[in-house]
């Protein structure tokens, strides 16, 4: 009779596998999973302990070469009956490797098409579409989803016939009371004095309380545009603004902080019509805006004073032939890689870091996608 070996992590401390467990890239640490049985009760136990989350986002340094992102993808309608979404996470730790491997990320949710609201300490936030009320919470880690109450701001709009739609959520972490949210919005058509003006609707959810909050609407519209997704700095989400052009927030970036929960607007650099497309992002941790050019370029703009409009300085001009294996965009900055020097650009399913210096393109490849899936979005993945 063959006598059952006992695993042997079951006599190393707990603290002790915290520590290792805490040093490891997501990736590694996402297949310590696979080593046996035993090994998974024990890993399972480890990485669902919110202690070993907060020591394994604390060791990570912001200015570190690489990082992670995932991608949504979506199958082509014309080869699946019923299209559905795919989450594949890419490890980028290595910024001088240029072929990366997808590896596909499975969660217990509906075959749907859905939208990846955003990323934040770990954690992901997917939304179902076409209905955009139906919220997940899912740990690309332990595998786990907790879905949300349904977000029902929208009904008594509906109800009354009044025309309204979903524009963007958001997701984050707010380091001011360890708490994760879910920012919902809409917009709404609200008739004064017979003149009709669009307005927000924000509710918000935040992890562990259980129900949605309605909190003061705002007096203007948040404008949705897929290659932007959200924007987090300086404790605050921010979109694009419509609004016609007599409007107080005509041509303005539109701000909502998550901590006091208040409004602000403030305008961005001037457009002189040259621009075929304008995109927010992060830049070396300043608010920034893109803008994709008739001429051919891509003016990178950052706020160096946040909140000051006059701040807005022009940091660099890329030449969009320069980022050919891109193809045509829209371009979205992920993040600032290789101690600020770099920017990787994501553009449809392709990837790239731009040497901000050298002025030299470095074209990223990721393998493991089937083919017939498209419609990529991508987000860092911390």
């Amino acid at each position: 009779m063959t006598m059952k070996r006992p695993c042997f992590v079951q006599n190393i401390p707990e603290e002790i596998m915290s520590d290792i467990f805490s040093r490891l890239p997501i990736r590694d640490l996402f297949q310590c999973q696979l080593v046996c049985k035993d090994w998974y009760t024990n890993w399972t136990k480890l990485v669902s302990n919110p202690f070993l989350v907060n020591l394994h986002h604390s060791r990570i340094n912001p200015d570190q070469d690489g990082s992670n992102f995932l991608i949504k993808c979506c199958s082509r309608s014309n080869i699946c009956r019923v299209p559905f979404s795919k989450l594949c996470l890419v490890d980028h730790e290595n910024y001088k490797t240029t072929l990366k491997t997808a590896f596909n990320i499975k969660f217990r949710l509906p075959l749907k098409q859905m939208t990846l609201v955003g990323s934040a300490n770990g954690l992901l936030c997917l939304c179902l579409l076409p209905d955009e009320e139906i919220y997940y919470i899912c740990n690309p880690i332990t595998r786990e989803v907790l879905k949300l109450p349904r977000a029902c701001g929208l009904d008594m709009y509906l109800k009354k016939e009044i025309s309204c739609s979903a524009t963007p959520s958001g997701f984050v972490f707010d380091a001011t009371t360890n708490t994760y949210k879910v920012i919902r919005t809409w917009y709404f058509a609200d008739e004064i004095y017979g003149d009709t003006l669009l307005k927000t609707g924000v509710e918000i959810y935040t992890l562990g309380s259980g129900r949605w909050r309605r909190v003061n609407n705002i007096p203007t519209c948040f404008s949705y545009t897929p290659e932007t997704m959200q924007v987090f700095v300086n404790g605050a989400l921010h979109w694009h603004i419509y609004c016609q052009p007599d409007s107080e927030f005509y041509n303005c970036v539109g701000a909502k902080d998550i901590k006091s929960e208040n409004f602000r607007a403030f305008k961005k650099p001037p457009d002189y019509g040259i621009n075929k497309k304008r995109t927010l992002g992060v830049l070396k941790d300043y608010l920034c805006l893109m803008d994709d050019t008739i001429a051919g370029e891509l003016v990178l703009w950052t706020m160096k004073d946040y909140g000051i409009e006059n701040s807005w300085s022009k940091e660099y001009i890329v030449q969009k032939e320069v980022l050919a294996p891109l193809r045509i965009g829209p371009f979205k900055i992920l993040r600032t890689v290789k101690q600020q020097q770099s920017v990787l650009f994501h553009g449809n399913e392709e990837f790239g870091c731009y040497d901000v210096r050298k002025g030299e393109f470095k074209h990223v490849r990721v393998d493991g996608i089937p083919w017939y899936f498209e419609e990529f979005e991508a987000v860092v993945h911390l």
